[in-house]
């Protein structure tokens, strides 16, 4: 999670400039499907701001580390 942030958007008519949380998820391609059914349920705001941005390159180990920890122990990458 990053520390507060300036959000500025236009809900309803209205321009709102307020403070708001911006978190970083990051998971394997094939479990986003998941985050993206969840996270608006359990959500505090009408229309979350949700967005998946892929990953196109990085350190091979970094990404095999990632796509590693999601998964349960008994579940082969």
């Amino acid at each position: 999670m990053t520390s507060p942030i300036r959000a500025i958007y236009r809900w309803e008519g209205q321009v709102w400039n307020e403070a708001e949380w911006q978190i970083w998820i990051k998971t394997a391609a094939d479990r986003v499907d998941a985050i993206v059914e969840w996270l608006p349920a359990h959500h505090s705001g009408e229309v979350p701001e949700l967005i998946v941005l892929p990953i196109t390159g990085g350190w091979d180990r970094y990404l095999d580390w990632i796509i590693e920890e999601m998964r349960p122990a008994d579940q082969p990458a």
